[in-house]
């Protein structure tokens, strides 16, 4: 196998520099060695084993295919042994190319030795981008681009499963005051769109940490916290007057009563149809006076729910 070799330097250092080569597939492809101070990326397209020289001997660190990533430590000599057509592209990186994005959790992951699926789709495409300019003989510059943006991606697409693991085992759960305010948010806003985002606004946190804290907290994620305080909003809004269940849907930001209907029986375990017939059994008298009441009260001044598309 050939190589086809680029040599760029990474905006992340001016005195840092990393390689890139594309490598065919070949039975057993050669093995390729990391330097002190660096680490090799190695990303196939096509099905391979992957080992590692260690002990005298070769050991398998797994099947990878297109998607996986592997990392290779230095001085630790690496291969593919191809089960399919394909091809790789290897990353040789410089420590100082990372700069201050090194983390405690990245070296675990370039410490176990093994291949990774990544399961980031644009990671992928940037990827194959690079395999393909490669081929053409493209700019330097524009490959020297295409790195940059792959290893910023790979920060976090190579650690994924453990960053995931670790955030789910050191996670606090979101503080009292900022869980009241969350709530205070949604109660008041029940008629409308509700987003993460703006739930996370309305703790003061970001999106992410907001909803690992908030389901550290409650034991729920926000989005199915958000579903059912809206059903509970249109559970007292079925017992307590005689609105169309249309209306009631639209009262409590859904946008069709087919949608309202189909998440009211997954968390009731019910229809509303059902549901509002058997409150009216138990508790007719009041629903009684809450029709008359209702039949009574223009349509102009009736509470008018907010007849828009809803995010949740």
């Amino acid at each position: 196998m050939s190589p086809a070799v680029y040599h760029q330097g990474h905006p992340a250092s001016a005195s840092a520099s990393a390689f890139v080569a594309r490598y065919t597939a070949g039975d057993v492809g050669a093995p390729l060695e990391a330097p002190q101070g660096a680490i090799a990326l190695r990303f196939p397209f096509g099905r391979c084993r992957i080992s590692v020289h260690a002990e005298g001997r070769w050991m398998p660190c797994g099947e990878a295919a297109a998607g996986y990533a592997h990392v290779g430590r230095p001085g630790v000599p690496a291969r593919s042994e191809w089960l399919s057509d394909g091809e790789e592209v290897v990353l040789m990186v410089p420590d100082a190319c990372w700069g201050e994005h090194v983390t405690p959790r990245m070296r675990t992951f370039a410490a176990s030795g093994l291949a990774r699926k990544h399961d980031d789709p644009v990671l992928q495409q940037l990827l194959q981008l690079l395999a393909r300019t490669m081929l053409d003989k493209g700019e330097a510059f524009f490959v020297a681009s295409l790195i940059e943006a792959i290893l910023m991606r790979g920060v976090l697409a190579c650690t994924a499963a453990r960053v995931a693991t670790d955030a789910a085992r050191e996670q606090l759960p979101l503080p009292a005051h900022r869980l009241a305010r969350t709530r205070d948010f949604v109660q008041a806003h029940l008629a409308g769109p509700i987003s993460l985002s703006d739930m996370a606004r309305a703790a003061g946190l970001s999106p992410m940490h907001f909803a690992a804290q908030f389901r550290a907290a409650t034991g729920m994620r926000p989005h199915d916290y958000l579903l059912e305080q809206r059903i509970q909003r249109a559970k007292q809004l079925m017992a307590e007057t005689a609105y169309p269940l249309y209306d009631v849907a639209l009262s409590v930001g859904f946008s069709t009563q087919a949608h309202f209907s189909t998440v009211f029986r997954k968390i009731a375990g019910t229809t509303p149809t059902r549901w509002r017939a058997d409150s009216t059994r138990h508790g007719g008298a009041s629903l009684t006076r809450a029709t008359a009441a209702h039949a009574a009260t223009p349509r102009a001044t009736r509470p008018q729910p907010m007849r828009r598309n809803t995010r949740a």
